[in-house]
Parts: C-alpha cells; structure tokens; sequence
C-alpha cells in the first residue's frame, strides 16, 4: 500500500517552494503527497505537477466589519470540513504544514483525524497560522536557529529553509572576481517591489563616474513596471537586464557581485546557499515585521546589509554601493558569511526525519 501524507500550504512562494521541495524528497521515500492549497497556492501548481492538489478556499478571519469576519469564520469551519473529507478520502498518514491561511485549515483536520502534524517555519519568528499550530505539532522545523515565538516543550529541528533544485545547483559556484563589470542582481521577490524600479534607476546618477562604467544590473520587476523601469535605465546611460520573470535565479544570484532585494524567507536561503552579499529592504507590510527580523539575523552575522523603506533613497542607496566597490573585501566576507549561515539538503533532512518518525511512532 502507498503511503500518503498530506501538506498544507498556500499564498507566496515563500510557503510554496519549499512545501515542493519537501514534496519531491518524500516522494523518493514512497510517499504520494496530497497539497492542500488555495487559490494564490494554485499559481505555483506546476511544482507539484507529480502529485494530487486540491483547492480549498480560505479567508482571513481578521479582516472586514464584524458580518464580513463571521462569513469567514464559516468558510474557516468549511474549508476544516472540506480538508477532513480529503484525509479521508485520500488515508493520509501525516499533515506538513507550511504556513500560510491554507495549512491552518488542512493541519486542524489533521489533528482532529488524529493524525501526525509536522509544520516547518520559513521566518525567523513564528508566523501567526504556525504560532497556532505549535500545540498540535509533533516536530516543527525551522529555518533560523534562533526562531522566536517557540515554547520550551516544543520540539523543534534546525533544518533551514528548503530551496528549489535549480538554487541549489549553484551552491558551489565561488564568488566572482570584480574585473570589467560590477554585476548587481536586483529582485523583489514572488510580490516584487516597485520601491525598486522607482528608486534604483534614479540611484545610479548618483554612481561615481568608475563605477556607472563597470555596473551592470539585472532588474526583477512587476510586469506593470518592466517598460518605464528600461526607459529609465536607458535615459541614464546604465547597462541594465530589465525583465518580469528571471528563468534561472540561481545562475543569477551566482553571478552577482551584489544582491537588492526584500528579506522573505526564501530569498534569503537562497542568496546564503550560493554566499552572496545582499542589501535587504524589508517589506514593511510583512506580518508581525517577518522580514525585519529576517533580515536582522543576516545583518548580525555579517552576510549583509538592512536597509529600511523609508531611508532606501537614491543617494542613499548610492553611498553604500560606492562604498562597497572601493571595498571589494567587504563584500567577499559578507558572501563567505552567507554562505556559512546556508544549510544545504534542507529539504532531505525534513523529509527523512518526517519517515523515521512516522516508521517509529
């Protein structure tokens, strides 16, 4: 009989690549996954193209007027109801959740069927669904070794944050020699960053005359931006890659000198897998500040530099980047701390210890 577990996980692709490259170790071990998503979730579909996906609709219950939450409430106990329907249907050993409004439906089903929950924390503090599920949990894994918001019973595992095969296959590609060019890679992440193409662009007038010379920038943008951001480029003299989607991140990210980019979760494991140095610009939205703190931990062990929105200026932005150009050794150190603080075959260490606990309990 094929065992199955089931995984719940949706919205950004910070909750959605690793659930896949979970996925992908577990069914090695024989296991057939169920995911467990929402709408957003259905966007990344493709990367769970081996496996059964079902869609769930979820709402959050904290936003709208009081009629609006107690709607939610009811699509919450539905999409509960609608998750236990498929751990039946499916025989689900197991429940992963991997944060996101979908996981906290699809792991309560899971403990209501009393059935083995795993869920893995991306952030270095707790997001709000996973702060929940902590008491159900009977591993949580978890990407930052100093993770807040966890209590002393839980039992938790420093695994780091799993990343998508093709990151992964850069991991030891070296630093690159700054010689003709000065690479810089800029991305916003799956929710980009329009901060990005308004500043950046603006940014480079401020270069001294050496550096507007030897930069080259490969600009991630939304494809809303993608037009003006090129034009602006072009109107000042820069030599810059502008494009919506980058098919090979990890090429990129190997190729760059410097990284400007926010400090999801996901992001930051992979810059760290392949040791780059990155300038992070939280997004200020983020629940609970997530990429603050996410950021921080990179910044207190020397990998990079935070930045904050509202000081992330044209002059700003471009005093820091001179400086780093005249100091080529400090952006070796950051890239060998980065790469120090990234941990490879995360996702093999959560699937294997997910199979020796389900072989043993």
């Amino acid at each position: 009989m094929i065992k199955k577990i089931a995984i719940g996980a949706g919205g950004t692709g910070g909750h959605m690549f690793p659930a896949a490259s979970v996925a992908f170790e577990l069914k090695q071990l024989g296991y057939d996954i169920v995911l467990i998503t929402d709408s957003r979730g259905m966007r990344f579909a493709k990367d769970f193209s081996d496996h059964i996906i079902i869609e769930i609709s979820v709402a959050n219950i904290r936003q709208g007027s009081a009629i609006g939450r107690l709607k939610s409430l009811f699509a919450l106990l539905k999409s509960i109801y609608d998750s236990i329907k498929t751990l039946n249907t499916y025989h689900a050993q197991a429940v992963i959740g991997f944060g996101g409004y979908p996981s906290f439906p699809a792991t309560i089903a899971g403990f209501i069927r009393r059935k083995k929950i795993f869920i893995h924390e991306q952030n270095a503090i707790l997001g709000r669904t996973n702060k929940f599920l902590r008491n159900f949990a009977r591993d949580i894994f978890v990407s930052f070794k100093e993770t807040k918001g966890l209590k002393q019973k839980n039992n938790v595992l420093h695994t780091g944050n799993p990343v998508r095969q093709q990151i992964a296959s850069y991991i030891k590609h070296p630093y690159p020699i700054i010689k003709d060019e000065f690479k810089i890679l800029v991305t916003g992440g799956s929710q980009g960053a329009s901060i990005f193409s308004e500043t950046l662009p603006q940014m480079c007038a401020f270069l001294p005359k050496d550096l507007k010379q030897k930069i080259v920038i490969t600009h991630q943008t939304r494809p809303e931006d993608k037009s003006s951001t090129e034009k602006k480029y072009l109107e000042i003299g820069i030599k810059a890659f502008v494009s919506d989607f980058i098919h090979d991140m990890g090429k990129e990210i190997s190729e760059s000198h410097l990284v400007i980019c926010r400090s999801g979760a996901s992001t930051i494991a992979e810059i760290n897998l392949i040791g780059r140095p990155a300038l992070y610009v939280p997004l200020p939205s983020s629940a609970d500040d997530q990429q603050t703190i996410n950021a921080q931990y990179s910044v207190d062990h020397h990998a990079g530099r935070l930045i904050r929105q509202q000081d992330f200026t044209p002059t700003f932005v471009a005093s820091i980047i001179t400086e780093l150009f005249m100091h080529p050794d400090k952006l070796e150190n950051y890239a060998k701390n980065a790469q120090n603080m990234g941990i490879d075959q995360s996702a093999y260490q959560i699937a294997q210890s997910i199979h020796r606990a389900l072989q043993n309990d």
